[in-house]
């Protein structure tokens, strides 16, 4: 079994998630809460619109998760710009 391309897939992961936090600190004095969540949401669904078609995955349309999933980045975002 060849481990390295799930190795990788880690690897990058733990070093994407671990820039985010640096990088929403940066931004959330200049976005504030809610600009900063709306461009986490926009590239979120950049690229999830670029990999989905690659891996094989229908978009479903509807817009029925947004409320739920504004209000939860906006909390965070709000979280990490007041716990200093």
């Amino acid at each position: 079994m060849n481990t390295k391309p799930a190795t990788m897939a880690a690897a990058g992961t733990v070093l994407l998630w671990a820039s985010a936090f640096p990088a929403i600190t940066v931004a959330v004095r200049g976005l504030g809460p809610a600009g900063l969540a709306v461009a986490r949401l926009a590239v979120a669904s950049a690229a999830l619109a670029v990999a989905a078609p690659l891996m094989g995955v229908r978009r479903q349309f509807g817009l029925t998760a947004w409320p739920q999933l504004t209000l939860v980045v906006r909390l965070l975002n709000h979280y990490e710009a007041t716990a200093r």
